[in-house]
């Protein structure tokens, strides 16, 4: 147990980092203004609490007992694995594929999360978790509405007419949303609380509810039905246990008539039958076949979109169609099989299933309606059921790492020290000294400094990109090119400026940096493709891009019959 003011600093710098990662958003100075600007952040709290827990010298993290510790050293050793075994570029492999930011480092972080979360015993530790996710919920529900009301006044490019929130794309706002909208209503029904705040938080979820709605994300109205569900089922749980299975097993049919109805099958079909969601079958068997032809290494962190032409089956070149290409899964667990292989794989259900297991111990030791427990456990199932039908954005994927390690040392704490009747109680000062050479919070702002210049890079390549696109400067636009430590480079950069480059008559240009994009990627299709299109390219260079691109996508009717 981590004494008591290292776990209080502790508790703070994971709950306002997790704010942070979930609302900040950066227009103007970047070409991605959600997910690279995330992960800086990311790195940062990351950190604060590997250098804070080192201050104990990692005794609560050796005392998580060997089962804990193995899963976790298995998931980084096969993280590592992956990252050695991939052929894809290191950037793209450290830093994640432009737009994604899914990398081994981003998977570092979480994991270093993880562990900070599951270092903590104090009911005030996880009651500033819970916290952390209403501000951030009051963020979005706030900027939605405003956006609703009277437009949005960030600076950004919307191509889907709707509501961003804080993460950029509907699906994940709405997602967002309901998860929140969820959670809170476990405060709402925490009779402790005083009446005009629970109140108001009543009001703070139906507009969330409502914004869901506005949202057009499925996915998010999935999970305010399973998740107001989940709640039900904890209040009839510790009634009437009976009627609770009954509940459950209506709860469990109904969710089989929903995944039918995604796939057009059974009565709901006509108001779950989504052509986005369906079609993520085709992503799903592509990520499996990945996973099946490198089952050792698989093929890379965030490298689905190099692999998906070669690994996709015939019918996705009828539905969703020839062209139509994707860099994810939609899908976290199948795009872990498909970075590394049965190891990642494994090791990562391994963690889910450790989760799991924690919620269940608590739901039967309990005795009586546990609020605190009920928005920790609500808002982690939100994410999961999130995470199988869509992508690993950060400012949704902190929550589902940090809450996996925070029911991990609920259960773990509850076991072993407080009852039911503790939990309204205030967490009293131990007498323990916490007295120590560097304190937590010195610990926790260097930590700030070390996880925000690993993730810098990403950034900082981001920020020059935009400026030379500004600038109009070829020099600059040159400049924004040449890889480096501080400037990685990715393939969706190359392949942007080799066409603006080639709009601009620069011919020359664009075919030196279509080599170079070729060089840096030789795997990826569209590198070749554009060195087969641009003008420039020599009758020798055009035969080697095709016979790559037939190497890439063998069963793309359209670049066989060239």
């Amino acid at each position: 147990m981590l004494k008591y003011e290292t776990e209080k600093t502790l508790a703070r710098f994971l709950a306002v980092g997790s704010f942070v990662v979930t609302t900040l958003v950066v227009t103007g100075s970047v070409t991605d203004p959600v997910n690279v600007t995330k992960f800086v952040p990311l790195g940062a709290v990351a950190f604060s609490a590997f250098l804070i827990l080192s201050r104990d010298k990692f005794r609560v993290v050796m005392g998580f007992g060997k089962s804990k510790i193995i899963i976790l050293i298995c998931f980084l050793l096969a993280s590592i694995n992956a990252l050695i075994g991939s052929s894809a570029p290191i950037s793209q492999s450290l830093y994640g594929a432009y737009g994604r930011n899914n990398g081994f480092l981003t998977y570092l972080f979480l994991l270093l999360v993880l562990v900070g979360s599951a270092s903590l015993s104090k009911i005030a530790s996880f009651k500033k978790l819970n916290f952390a996710l209403y501000a951030s919920a009051g963020i979005n529900i706030i900027y939605c509405l405003w956006v609703l009301s009277f437009g949005d006044f960030l600076g950004w490019n919307n191509p889907y007419g709707n509501i961003l929130g804080t993460f950029g794309n509907p699906n994940f706002s709405g997602a967002f949303l309901a998860l929140s909208s969820v959670s809170l209503f476990t405060f709402v029904l925490d009779k402790t609380r005083r009446k005009e705040i629970r109140y108001l938080a009543l009001l703070a979820i139906a507009v969330g509810i409502f914004e869901v709605y506005m949202s057009n994300a499925l996915q998010g109205q999935i999970l305010l039905v399973a998740g107001f569900g989940y709640i039900g089922f904890l209040l009839l749980f510790y009634k009437k246990r009976l009627i609770s299975y009954l509940y459950l097993a209506s709860g469990l049919f109904v969710a089989t008539l929903g995944i039918l109805g995604t796939q057009q099958l059974g009565p709901l079909s006509g108001y779950l039958y989504k052509t986005s969601v369906t079609l993520r079958g085709q992503y799903w068997l592509a990520a499996w076949n990945m996973g099946s032809s490198n089952p050792l290494t698989g093929v890379g962190f965030d490298s689905y979109g190099d692999w998906y032409r070669r690994s996709r089956e015939a019918k996705a070149l009828v539905s969703p169609g020839v062209n139509v290409t994707t860099n994810t899964a939609h899908n976290v667990p199948l795009d872990f099989f498909a970075f590394g292989g049965w190891p990642l794989f494994l090791s990562y259900l391994s963690i889910l299933a450790l989760t799991m297991i924690s919620i269940i111990r608590v739901i039967r030791r309990r005795k009586s309606f546990d609020p605190i427990f009920a928005s920790l456990s609500a808002a982690w199932l939100c994410y999961q059921l999130q995470s199988i039908i869509s992508i690993n954005q950060l400012g949704l994927a902190i929550w589902g790492w940090m809450l996996s390690g925070a029911l991990v040392a609920y259960e773990f704490t509850d076991r072993r020290n407080f009852s039911a009747q503790d939990i309204p109680r205030k967490n009293s000062k131990p007498r323990n000294s916490d007295a120590g050479i560097i304190s937590a919070g010195l610990l926790g702002s260097a930590g700030l400094l070390v996880g925000a210049f690993i993730a810098w890079p990403a950034l900082n390549a981001d920020m020059k990109w935009s400026s030379a696109q500004i600038s109009r400067d070829l020099v600059k636009f040159e400049e924004s090119l040449q890889p480096s430590y501080i400037n990685p480079q990715n393939s969706y950069k190359y392949g942007n400026s080799v066409g603006v480059l080639e709009q601009s008559g620069l011919t020359e240009k664009a075919r030196q940096y279509a080599l170079a994009a070729i060089a840096f990627n030789p795997d990826s299709f569209e590198a070749w493709k554009t060195l087969y299109l641009i003008s420039g390219s020599t009758n020798a260079e055009k035969e080697n891009a095709l016979r790559n691109m037939k190497r890439l996508d063998p069963l793309n009717p359209d670049v066989a019959a060239r």
